[in-house]
Formats: C-alpha cells, structure tokens, sequence
C-alpha cells in the first residue's frame, strides 16, 4: 500500500503445491509515483504422514516364537519435516500365546502414522519327554524280538510338541542305550531319560556230533560212537545243551535228537544225527566179465574185468571194472571190496592175455623183373608173410607163380597169429608183359617234291601198338628243317610195362631251296634300239640242277628303265628259281657340236675350246637312237648352269659370234639339233668353265672350254 501516492501495480500472485522443505518467494509492489519496494518469503509444505514402523529384539526360536524376554521399538521417518517423533520401548516378559503390541510417529509438520501391529509369542520353558520301549520279553530281562522304543512329550504354551521318530531295533545286541527328544512349536528341545535294550531275535546254534568214536568211509563209524550236543550264543550267553548219548552196536543207521537253550530263554533243537556203526569187512573175487576168449588161452576183443563182494551190514562198494583194450602178452589184474563203512578186501589177481589185432599180412613178388608202372617183364614169384608182435608164431599161404603174359592175374593169401586170429592179405595183381611193343616211322607233315625229296619241313612220327600193356608211348614227333642230301631218322616206342621197341630207320631228303639263278654280261644301260645279249647261269647246292634258266630280253623302244628275267631254272626237288635285273634305255650321244671342241667324244680334234670372253657362244648338241636316227625327247633338255674352274692363259681359237641369247633355262629344238647360245657378258675371263646338258633319260654330259 502507499499512502501517498497510491499502488500503482504489484507481483502477481504465486503458488507452492509440492511439498518442500522451504521454497523462497519474492515480490514487489510499486506506487503511482514510480517508487518500488519489494520482500521475501519462505514457504515450507509436508502432506505426508511419516513412515512408522515396529521392530522385535530378543532371542528368537521357531515358528515365530520367542524363547526369552522380547523389546518392541517403534521406528519412523520423513523425507520433508523431520524430526520424527515415536512411540516408546514396549517390552514382554511373560510367556504368551500371542500379545498385539501397537505404536506410532509424527513429523514435524504434525502428521502421525500409526505403525502395523504385532503379536509377539513367548514360551521360555521346554516340553516335556519320555521314552516307552515295547516288543516280546524273553528271560533275565532280554527280549527276543525286535524293540521299537517311542519318545512323547507335551507343553502347555507352544504346541504341538514334535518328538523323534520311533527307533526300532532289529539287530541282535547284548546292550544298546537308546536316547530321544522333543521339540516345542517354540523351538525349545527336551532330551528323555535314555534306555538300555537287550536284544536277541535269534535261537542259540545247536549241533549234535560225534565226539569219539572212528570214521570209516561214507559216514559209517567201525567202533563205539558217542555223540554230543553242543550249542552257543554270540549275544545271549551261557546256552546249556542235552547230555551226551552213546551207540555201542552196529546199525545201519540210529538217529540221535538234542536241544541247546540261550539265557534269553531260546531254545534250539539240533539237526538231527544219524549213526551207522559197521566193524566187519565184506568178501571180495576178480571174474572176466566180457571178453571173446581165442585159441591158447588168449582173449581177441577187449576184456573187462570185474570185482565182487559182499557184507552183511552195510552197502559194498567195488574197485571200477577194469578195461583192457590194448593188446598185451599179460596183464596182472587186481581190485578190491569195500564196504560203505571202508573196510576194504583185497580179490585174488587175475593175469590177462589179449591180441585183438589180427597179425599183418602182405603179398610180395619175390622174384622177377620189374617193368613200368607196375608191370613185370619176366616170370613171376609171390610171396605171402607176415607178423604178429604179440601172439606170434604166424602161419601164411605157400609161395605162387606167375609165367604166363598177362594184363592182371589176381593173387590171395592170409596168415593166421596164435590166437586164432586170422588176417587176409590185400589182392595181388601182378601185370606181366614179356615182349616189347611195334614200333615204326612215318613222315606225316612235309610238302612231297620230285625224285624223292620234299621241299619243305618235314614232320616224322612214330607209332606202335602192343597187345599186352597198352597204352604204348612213343618217342614224340620230330620235326627236320634243314636242308640235308641225305639225313637218318630213329624213333621208337615203350610200352607201359616199359619195354622198348625199336623202328626201321628213315632216310630223308630235303630241298627246301630253290635253284640260284643269276644274271651275267648285262650293262647298267644301253642307247634306244640296241638289243641286250645277257646270258643266265643256275645252281642248286643241294638237290643239283635239273633245268637251266634262260633270258627273256626287252625291246629298247624308249628311255626308262626295262627289266630281263632268267625264268625256267629247277632243281632235281622239283623247287623252281628266276632272277630279274634292271637296265636303263638312254640316248645315243655323240658330244657337243661345233664350234665346241668335246674332247671327251670327238677324235682327232682335242684342243679344248677357247673362246673371246663376253661374246656369245652357240651350244649345240643331237640325240640319237642306237643306229645314228635322230630322236626327239619328250621334255626340253635342260641348261646346266656353267660352273668356273681353274684360269688359263691360252688364246682364243674360235670364231667370234654375237648371236641372240637364249632365255630361260632350256636348249631349243633347231631342226634335228638342240642349241643354246650361252652369253657369257659379265664373266671373268682367263678361266675355264664347265657346261652341261641334263637329258630326261637321267643322264647329264659336261664340257670344258675356256673364256679370254
């Protein structure tokens, strides 16, 4: 306000809705004469109650419970006005089933919240407890089957009360001290007064024995016997047991009874005994029992020898048959009784011979001779023997014969040892042959020639046959290939009782050759139209010649190549033989023509031809047949190119020509003559040259002529 001049216009109004702990506010206010005064304010603000809440101190047992004097605190607090104040300490010192226990805070700002209640229980005091054992009771305070032993208990304050489980005692014991307990819902736990329980389930051992008296076999007692009862108990001792009991004649079988009675009352009845009293020995005798009884008081199968006896009392028991499967010359047999209550009685022996084995026996060829593959080849003896190692002597079949050839004679005989036993030798069959077999030579492969010969391999076989020991085996094949006037062949052939026949020897010719033909006086070439004169000449080295070879000769119409045979040529084997040859048809050439000096072709003129150097010089030449006509080739003779040698220093002896010259690399036909005019610008002179004409019947001619 402004008592003067009036307000002209203030701070607006300002709000605080979050609670604070002190918010600052300004403001100002300004009158109508232009004056300003302002101010502040702090503002605090709480719209919550505190946080209250009790906590419980002491010691706690279970379920909740307390066991001892229990302090109940009230706690609280505020996040804007503190302090906070609280309700006091509460205690509880008596025991309670459940006391409800309340407080509460307030803020500074004067706020209260009440805490959540509690019920705090207390029991201080432990429940009671007590063991109850129960079962059957025997004598001297024992029982004598299982015990179970149960705890129980009570309590006023915390209930239930939990007590420990029952224990049952199964096991046998002389003195086991059980202990047990309760626990209160408080936590609180109780020991009972402990127990010792006595403990045997089981009856004492009895057993009824002898205690004098002596033990035959088999239970039997061969004297007096007395028996006792004896019996203990591991848990439950002393056992007192029946009296001894006593068997003074033989039985064959008295049971005894008795009883054994622990100090917990049990008693035992023992397993019966029963005594067998026997003190004679029985009779005993040995007896073959099986056996095939031979000649001389020997046995021929095997033989079982059995023992026998006899006792008034009590079972016999004999020593096992004995078994006698091997032959022997004599075996001692003894054996025994025994009666069930081992009293024994030697038997009287018994000496056993026995030869089950028929003795061996074997035929023999003791004499004659020994072929192949079992055959004999002169007369023969057959034995019978044999043996016997234990009933011996042996007695076998007389001594046989054999002379007569035979493909098989069976021979039997046997032998017979001394215990009748008889044994038959295997059969005997003895092949005889005496006489070798046929044997002979055959030629069977090989081309048949003329005179006797053959003109190719030749294949000897040989054969036989024998009537007696087939098959017959002979020598193999033989095969010549060589050429021979004259070659000896054996063979021969065994039969299977090995005897060897011998066939007639076989001469062989053999020509597998032909004739040799040659051609002789024949010249490499000849000119066109001259007639060859060649002659032929044959021979034969082995069979000799039968027919000489002649000459079939060509006409030389033409250059080329002609061939001459000798044909017709024939041994005395009948092999036949030619010979051809080759010659060359080629021009009659006479040399070069003038003005060229050929020295190699012309007579009389042999100075070589000098010519002027850079001139042209005509080369000129003619072709003929053999009778001087002129021929013309089929192809153009060809220019050889001139080829320099050595210098010279002779003068020019020819004429100088300046003629056209020719082109190309061919002479060219002038009438009946062909020419090529050679210019030789260009060339060094003081030098000799070779030229030269190549022909199409392969021949090329040279010649020199120098240039100055």
């Amino acid at each position: 306000m402004d008592a003067i001049s009036g307000i002209a216009d203030c701070t607006a109004d300002q709000d605080q809705a979050d609670e604070t702990a002190g918010q600052l506010f300004t403001g100002t206010c300004t009158n109508e004469a232009g004056w300003t005064s302002g101010d502040e304010l702090t503002v605090k603000l709480d719209k919550t109650a505190p946080r209250a809440a009790l906590t419980t101190s002491g010691d706690a047992g279970a379920n909740g419970w307390f066991i001892d004097n229990v302090t109940v605190n009230t706690n609280g607090s505020d996040g804007i006005s503190d302090p906070v104040s609280c309700t006091g300490v509460q205690t509880q010192t008596s025991e309670t089933t459940g006391q409800a226990f309340n407080g509460s805070c307030t803020n500074d700002a004067g706020l209260t919240k009440g805490a959540t209640p509690v019920t705090v229980k207390l029991d201080k005091t432990a429940p009671s407890a007590t063991l109850t054992p129960s079962g059957t009771q025997g004598d001297n305070g024992w029982y004598i089957n299982d015990v179970t032993v149960t705890a129980s208990g009570s309590d006023d304050i915390s209930s239930p009360v939990k007590c420990d489980q029952p224990k049952t005692l199964a096991n046998d014991t002389e003195a086991t001290v059980v202990t047990g307990s309760c626990t209160n819902e408080a936590g609180l736990t109780k020991a009972a007064g402990s127990l010792t329980i006595k403990l045997d389930k089981s009856n004492p051992s009895a057993n009824l024995s002898v205690s004098a008296g002596t033990l035959g076999a088999d239970d039997w007692y061969i004297n007096d016997v007395t028996v006792s009862t004896s019996g203990a108990d591991n848990v439950s001792d002393p056992t007192v047991c029946s009296a001894d009991q006593f068997q003074t004649t033989d039985t064959t079988g008295q049971a005894f009874q008795g009883t054994c009675t622990n100090n917990a009352g049990r008693s035992q009845e023992a397993t019966p005994l029963t005594v067998k009293r026997d003190a004679s020995p029985p009779t005993a005798a040995l007896a073959v029992i099986t056996g095939e009884l031979g000649a001389n008081g020997w046995y021929t199968s095997n033989v079982v020898v059995g023992a026998s006896g006899n006792d008034d009392q009590s079972v016999v028991s004999c020593t096992a048959d004995v078994h006698l499967t091997a032959d022997t010359k004599g075996t001692i047999v003894t054996g025994s009784c025994t009666n069930e209550a081992g009293l024994k009685t030697e038997a009287a022996p018994l000496n056993i011979k026995i030869d089950k084995t028929r003795p061996s026996a074997q035929l023999n060829v003791t004499a004659g001779t020994s072929g192949s593959a079992g055959w004999y080849t002169s007369d023969v003896t057959v034995s019978t023997s044999g043996a016997d190692s234990i009933s011996g002597p042996v007695t076998c079949t007389a001594t046989q014969s054999l002379a007569t050839e035979s493909t098989g004679t069976t021979f039997n005989g046997f032998c017979t040892n001394g215990a009748g036993l008889a044994t038959d030798a295997s059969a005997l069959v003895v092949k005889l042959d005496k006489t070798a077999p046929s044997a002979a030579l055959a030629v069977t492969g090989g081309t048949t020639g003329a005179n006797g010969w053959y003109i190719s391999n030749v294949t000897v076989s040989t054969s036989g046959a024998d009537t007696i020991s087939s098959p017959v085996e002979c020598v193999a094949a033989q095969t010549f290939s060589g050429d021979s006037a004259g070659t000896g062949v054996n063979g021969s052939c065994t039969n299977e009782a090995g005897l060897v026949g011998h066939a007639d020897p076989l001469t062989l010719k053999i020509d597998k050759t032909a004739p040799v033909v040659t051609i002789v006086n024949l010249a490499a070439s000849y000119q066109i139209g001259s007639v060859p004169s060649p002659t032929c000449t044959t021979t034969d080295a082995t069979s000799d010649v039968a027919t000489q070879a002649t000459p079939t000769i060509p006409i030389l119409s033409g250059v080329g190549d002609y061939t001459v045979t000798c044909g017709g040529a024939s041994d005395r084997a009948g092999n036949v033989g030619s010979a051809t040859a080759t010659l060359r048809s080629i021009y009659r050439y006479d040399g070069f023509l003038q003005p060229i000096n050929d020295t190699a072709h012309q007579v009389g003129d042999t100075n070589t031809s000098i010519f002027k150097a850079g001139s042209t010089v005509p080369v000129k030449f003619q072709l003929k047949r053999s009778d001087g006509t002129i021929i013309t080739p089929t192809s153009a003779p060809v220019w050889v190119t001139p080829l320099k040698g050595s210098a010279t220093t002779a003068s020019v002896d020819e004429a100088i020509y300046s003629l056209n010259a020719t082109g190309g690399g061919f002479y060219r036909a002038d009438g009946q003559q062909w020419i090529y005019n050679w210019s030789t610008k260009g060339l060094a002179s003081g030098y000799y040259y070779r030229i030269g004409v190549k022909l199409d019947d392969g021949e090329t001619h040279y010649v020199i002529i120098g240039l100055r």
